[in-house]
């Protein structure tokens, strides 16, 4: 059925993970008929296929062999097995062989067949774990070392390759594996609040001028922990398998904790221990901190001559290799001798270049050198013609980091390292020597403890790196799309897979091309309305996201009033790709007719404007305005057109998914399409299977490009799993995993929120500690007129962003900062937030230009300096996010820093110059935050997100599964219905928003409580306060708590505390500014310039 296009090997690998798959349902769910014979269920086996094991509320307590049996076998199936449809069809298709260990039942039609009968006389554990080794025979055998280039001429590159010619002396030239071994289990890590502290007091005997502050810090935060029960916390109980969040507020001494509690693990045989933070900058800081404090100890100790002296421990950042040059020419720029010599590297291959380009630093050809053979005489064997491997790459600065890390006690890396990070050198890990290993399993089988620093930032990051876009089409540009790279290989391929691929790949290659031309000509398009510029996913088009425009005028409904789930099935009936049998409305049985043979392409000529005029006279005769044709035939026709591309897209991808060698390109093509979705044990979500988007770049000649981009993965449940059944899936083994937060706990705040209690909680009970207040500020000296940015023209935009800037500081911040300067002159200082670089400056220009000194003002700017078209006033402080943190020191005169929130809303310590104080006293959100919901990342991330909340562990995990699966589609189907406008929104999708803004708040806020100093936080945007459209910020914070379950309040409350009531208390204020036009209340000049 599917064998012609898949190898051997990946067929018998499919065939012995399906039975592997039921053979653990059948241990753990199978039972007898009234015959005797075994039957297991196929639900519950597609329940070990997806790995969702999560939600078997018996999980926990199964033996622990049969955990890590299951571990070992998600690590070899294939990702497409996850989903359900492809699993159940292959489990039904094998069991019709009389060889079968399991065979269809006699009574029921194999199609329809929910259960198989064993047809095997052995142990169904007995028989799992041989399952399980042969499959790993088959998965091992195909990922082996690279083979290493020896003496002679190489090549790399594209179409106009470089040539390496390696001298005589690398003959024989061997890359020597790193050996990695597995840390032992251990079923529950624990620390007590007595050895933390002191740690801290060693520190600060040390150097009290450095670390006299820790104890004191570290005191008071395990004082006032709680665990689960309300008790005051005496020990941290870190089990293997479960994630445990110490969720407590910015600036109360959880980086100590963690920068404390590694070493002190690693030191008492816990460790290795590793550490997970936000970015880059933080994990090399952080390992920086961490040796250098270790080594204050180790002399301490030393000094008193203990007969159980310590070793100094050994700490490394964990960098990906692809970033080393960038972070290395970083350091050298900001003086960081140190740094730069631990991370710069020489390239000997680049000085063997003998003809063409150079080798580009940072993208070195270390496993891509293909052997130069002689046209005539051929390669001479088959393996000289794959990629070889540098062989230097054993010995190579570029890999040292990797090379120590296998050694290390506490090693340091960043969330999208530990996501989607590969250790790409051969890695033996004592049962199987390995071409390369991803970071995940590195740190999984090396570390003992993973400590996840902004825990619900992971996740975040998590839900935006499932996305996978690369290029379908190209017209006009010189660029070749992946499409056209396959066609170009398959000539290679025999005709028994080539046959297979053919049809799938000139159907798709079709549809994408010509959909292309037609955007290009302006036939068809994918923009309803003007794009904003500033919005996170602008140009993406999610197929059916046009659904509630054509349900308003094909069906005449209401389009914000939700559709009930039939009528919107029978709509769906409408278009080519609808997946079920149901027939559409006999109203549109015309349309339908025409829309089937739009995508056909069945004829030799191009029939799109025959088409329209088809579709116009059918609406025509369905009583739509001929006003509306235009929209409508568009909506039908893009709808019809991407979703048949998407369909066939996803049946090219189960074509080549096993071509591998035969088809390298293919290979990243699938990887794109989401049959290797690097998601590990996980690669689907809740709705089972990818979302796809797609969006065409068009430039200033006619020519353009069309992209696809597909979303995989389950960041919800792999976040919750990451020490469960991800470090099974990778390692075989459970890890403890620490996580720490602020706001790992925020109830439908899509990507932030953590599904899973924290485990330890500090209570914000410091009264006053935030105060949130109204900001907004009047265009006018004598009337209340309040400057709204949201919701305007993006033309008018930037002046109207330079004028708000003007007006803060005339009518707010002067006033503001004089008081500061009296009050406490070390924070005199405020940040001004907007959504991107550009509003940022803009801010700047404003201010700037009413104010004393231009040299008050700082923006942060990227690295490759201001955008074209703006200036900045002389004087004005520009500096990148990297220098921000020093601005205090560097800069102190500057009083307003202008930022985009996403860069500063977290990670941050902005401290007054020798303290562990906040150098700032006020935040003003100068722009409502970006509101997106329509974006292919932003729909999956609360589609999983919705999924998730709906189905908890239970005694029957398919049924569990089942629920979340249709809550998905639900959830979706509700996405393409709904209006993308935030204020045609319904109430619970704005809630939902919201919450994910108020985490960014909370986060933003705690810039500003670093040593636990107070702040205020000003919505100064009039659109976040504008009560005219049902959209403002006061009334959709009381919707979304009142919102929430009782048990959700109460935890809210717990959690959040003061911080909490403080965002309540600014809901429910009754002198909130009004909206209409009224006189000032008071007529006298301000003092602009009182600072």
């Amino acid at each position: 059925m599917w064998s012609a296009a898949v190898r051997p090997e990946e067929w018998e690998l499919r065939k012995l993970s399906v039975s592997a798959a039921l053979a653990l349902a059948e241990e753990c769910f199978g039972f007898r008929n009234a015959d005797g014979q075994m039957v297991v269920p196929l639900d519950q086996a597609h329940v070990f296929a997806a790995a969702r094991v999560d939600l078997w509320e018996r999980w926990p307590q199964t033996r622990r062999s049969v955990r890590e049996l299951a571990g070992r076998y998600w690590h070899v199936r294939p990702d497409d097995l996850a989903g359900r449809s492809m699993f159940e069809a292959l489990a039904r298709a094998f069991a019709t062989s009389r060889s079968s260990l399991y065979r269809l039942p006699d009574d029921v039609p194999p199609r329809e067949a929910t259960y198989l009968l064993a047809a095997h006389a052995q142990k169904p554990l007995e028989l799992a774990r041989e399952l399980v080794r042969e499959a790993e025979e088959y998965y091992y055998s195909t990922r082996g070392p690279l083979p290493v280039a020896g003496p002679g001429r190489w090549q790399f590159g594209g179409s106009a390759p470089s040539v390496v010619t390696i001298p005589d002396t690398e003959e024989g030239a061997f890359v020597r594996p790193l050996r990695l071994t597995t840390a032992p289990y251990t079923a529950t890590t624990t620390v007590t609040r007595k050895k933390i502290l002191r740690l801290a007091r060693r520190q600060a005997a040390a150097q009290p001028a450095r670390h006299g502050w820790k104890p004191g810090v570290l005191a008071s935060f395990t004082d006032r922990l709680q665990d689960a029960s309300g008790d005051p916390v005496t020990r941290l109980n870190l089990p293997a398998g479960k994630l445990t969040i110490v969720n407590a507020p910015t600036g109360v001494g959880k980086s100590v904790l963690m920068n404390n509690l590694a070493p002190l693990l690693a030191d008492r045989g816990q460790g290795p221990v590793a550490i997970v933070v936000s970015t880059i900058h933080d994990s090399l800081t952080n390992a920086e901190k961490i040796e250098a404090d270790d080594e204050l100890v180790f002399q301490v100790t030393a000094q008193l001559a203990q007969a159980t002296a310590r070793h100094k421990l050994r700490c490394m950042p964990l960098v990906t290799e692809t970033r080393l040059a960038e972070q290395a020419q970083r350091a050298a720029e900001q003086g960081r001798e140190d740094r730069h010599d631990r991370l710069a590297y020489g390239c000997e291959l680049s000085a063997w270049v003998t003809d063409g380009p150079t080798v580009t630093r940072g993208r070195e050809p270390c496993r891509a050198l293909i052997k130069v053979t002689d046209p005539v005489a051929g390669s001479g064997d088959e393996e000289s013609a794959g990629p070889h491997a540098c062989p230097r790459m054993g010995v190579c600065g570029k890999y040292a980091l990797f090379r120590e890390a296998v050694q290390a006690d506490i090693i340091v890396t960043n969330h999208h390292n530990l996501l989607r990070g590969l250790i790409q050198v051969p890695v033996d890990t004592g049962r199987h020597l390995l071409r390369q290993i991803p970071v995940m399993e590195f740190l999984h089988r090396h570390c003992r403890t993973l400590i996840v620093d902004e825990v619900d930032n992971l996740q975040n990051s998590w839900c935006s790196t499932g996305a996978h876009d690369f290029s379908l089409a190209t017209r006009g540009i010189s660029k070749t799309s992946l499409l056209l790279q396959v066609d170009q290989q398959r000539q290679s391929l025999a005709a028994a897979a080539d046959r297979r691929v053919v049809n799938a790949l000139f159907k798709a290659r079709g549809l994408g091309e010509q959909f292309l031309n037609y955007v290009l000509e302006g036939e068809l398009w994918l923009e309803q309305d003007a794009q904003e510029e500033e919005r996170p996913g602008s140009g993406w088009h999610v197929p059916g996201i046009w659904d509630r425009i054509l349900i308003r005028d094909l069906l005449g409904l209401d389009e914000h009033v939700r559709l009930d789930p039939d009528t919107h099935k029978a709509f769906r009936a409408i278009f080519p790709d609808s997946d079920d049998d149901t027939r559409p409305d006999p109203r549109f049985q015309e349309l339908a007719g025409i829309l089937a043979r739009a995508v056909s392409r069945d004829t030799s000529e191009d029939e799109l404007p025959v088409l329209k005029t088809e579709i116009s006279r059918a609406l025509k005769r369905l009583k739509i305005p001929r006003r509306r044709h235009p929209d409508v035939i568009n909506a039908l026709l893009v709808r019809a057109w991407l979703g048949s591309l998407h369909q066939s897209l996803t049946y090219l991808k189960s074509v080549i998914a096993g071509l591998g060698a035969q088809l390298t390109v293919g290979r990243e093509l699938a990887r794109a399409l989401g049959s290797f979705t690097q998601n590990g044990a996980l690669p689907y979500g809740p709705l089972g299977y990818q979302l796809f988007g797609f969006k065409v770049n068009k430039d200033s000649r006619g020519g353009g490009e069309l992209f696809v981009q597909s979303l995989s993965g389950d960041p919800h449940t792999g976040t919750v799993q990451l020490g469960g059944t991800m470090a099974l899936a990778t390692a075989g083994v459970e890890r403890s995993v620490l996580a720490l937060s602020a706001t790992a706990f925020f109830p439908r705040a899509a990507c932030e929120h953590v599904h899973t209690e924290p485990a330890y909680v500090m209570t914000d009970a410091a009264p006053g500690a935030v105060t949130a207040l109204a900001g907004s500020v009047s265009a006018s000296d004598t009337v209340w007129d309040p400057i709204t940015i949201g919701g305007i023209a993006e033309a008018h935009k930037p002046r109207e962003i330079q004028r708000l800037g003007e007006r803060l500081w005339q009518t707010r911040l002067s006033e503001h900062l004089r008081q500061l300067e009296i009050d406490d002159p070390d924070r005199a200082r405020a940040m001004v937030v907007s959504n991107s670089y550009k509003q940022a400056i803009l801010f700047a220009v404003g201010i700037a230009s009413v104010v004393v000194q231009a040299s008050w003002i700082a923006v942060v700017v990227p690295r490759k300096g201001i955008p074209p078209g703006i200036h900045l006033p002389t004087g004005v402080v520009t500096i990148t996010i990297d220098q921000l943190e020093d601005l205090p020191r560097t800069h102190p005169h500057v009083k307003v820093i202008c930022a985009p929130l996403s860069l500063v809303a977290r990670g941050l310590n902005i401290l007054v110059p020798g303290t562990e104080n906040s150098a700032l006293a006020s935040v003003w959100v100068g722009l409502r935050p970006v509101t997106d919901l329509h974006s292919p990342e932003a729909m999956y991330a609360s589609i999983n997100a919705t999924a998730i909340h709906a189905a908890c562990p239970g005694p029957d995990p398919a049924r569990m599964l089942a629920i979340q699966s249709r809550a998905a589609r639900r959830h979706l189907h509700t996405l393409l219905r709904s209006d993308s406008r935030f204020s045609r929104l319904p109430r619970y999708l704005k809630t939902e928003i919201l919450a994910g803004i108020l985490v960014d708040l909370i986060q933003l806020a705690g810039r500003a409580r670093r040593g636990g100093t107070p702040v205020q936080l000003y919505l100064v945007d009039n659109s976040l306060l504008d009560t005219r459209l049902g959209s403002d910020f006061p009334s959709l914070l009381r919707s979304y708590y009142d919102g929430l379950t009782e048990t959700e309040q109460a935890s809210l409350r717990r959690v959040y505390g003061s911080t909490l009531t403080a965002w309540l208390d600014f809901a429910h204020a009754p002198d909130i500014p009004q909206l209409t036009h009224v006189p000032l209340p008071r007529s006298e000049d301000l003092d602009h310039e009182g600072v």
